[in-house]
């Protein structure tokens, strides 16, 4: 508990691989996606290598769609999380974070018309 505190308050990014996680039984269930990402942790979803996880990140992402009840609003926020915490510059970051912002803006006002 006390390193889940100190994730949230201190924006800490957790990269996670689920499948990966399970195929490689880092983890023996489930793994808690949702429940760190409730708690404000900087949660960002990837694939593992695919040499050792024969996955790609579209099945990440069906993984969790389907696992939890995150939805594409969830991912384009880890998404966000991930384009602020890359090996890049502060330009390149905002760049990705706006792109991403407009994408999930337009996909609210999309919903939001039907």
């Amino acid at each position: 508990q006390e390193l889940v505190e100190k994730l949230a308050r201190e924006g800490i990014p957790l990269e996670v691989c689920p499948i990966s996680n399970l195929q490689t039984q880092a983890i023996k269930e489930k793994v808690p996606v949702e429940e760190l990402y409730r708690k404000g942790i900087c949660i960002t979803i990837s694939p593992d290598n695919d040499t050792v996880s024969s996955t790609n990140i579209l099945e990440e992402y069906d993984y969790i769609l389907s696992n939890t009840n995150l939805g594409i609003a969830d991912l384009l926020q880890m998404n966000i999380y991930a384009a602020q915490n890359i090996f890049g510059t502060e330009k390149q970051k905002a760049r990705l974070v706006e792109r991403i912002k407009a994408y999930k803006d337009k996909l609210n006002k999309d919903d939001m018309g039907r």
